[in-house]
């Protein structure tokens, strides 16, 4: 083989397409949180299968769909980070419910709202994607109360 020469590799697969870089970037300031306080009712916020459960080395739900879609906001509240995180979440946004509540929604491919933005319940804010360390496209979900890390499925509505 020679240096730029081509191998044809019968039955083989292309390599894969390289992940986009991150478009927006992480917010520094301190941002207002909205008066208007979440529910407390959290919605699902995406469509697709469980494809990993809350444990205590996931404090989260990886909701998974091949063919991406819309992510929601599960509750009303103040976006507080918008933007491309190194620590391995990629593309993410942090949503600050007023309540004690915040959640996160990680490794997106696209972000549609911006720090300090107040968004409603059932809102679009992204699209689902596979940025950071992540194994193919889906939603890390996240919820937490105070600081302290929540199964999802305890107060997700059904």
């Amino acid at each position: 083989l020679k240096s730029g020469g081509v191998l044809i590799v019968p039955d083989g697969a292309p390599p894969a397409a390289p992940k986009p870089k991150p478009t927006q970037y992480l917010a520094k300031e301190n941002i207002p949180i909205a008066t208007d306080l979440g529910s407390g009712q959290f919605m699902w916020p995406a469509s697709g299968d469980l494809a990993q459960y809350f444990a205590w080395y996931h404090p989260a739900l990886d909701i998974s769909n091949l063919g991406g879609g819309p992510i929601r906001v599960s509750d009303s509240g103040t976006v507080v980070v918008s933007g491309w995180e190194s620590n391995g979440y990629g593309n993410t946004i942090v949503v600050n419910h007023g309540n004690g509540y915040t959640t996160r929604y990680a490794h997106m491919s696209a972000l549609y709202v911006s720090a300090g933005q107040k968004v409603s319940k059932g809102n679009v804010i992204g699209a689902m994607g596979s940025t950071g360390r992540s194994s193919g496209v889906h939603l890390h979900f996240e919820v937490r109360r105070d600081g302290t890390v929540l199964n999802p499925l305890s107060i997700l509505s059904k």
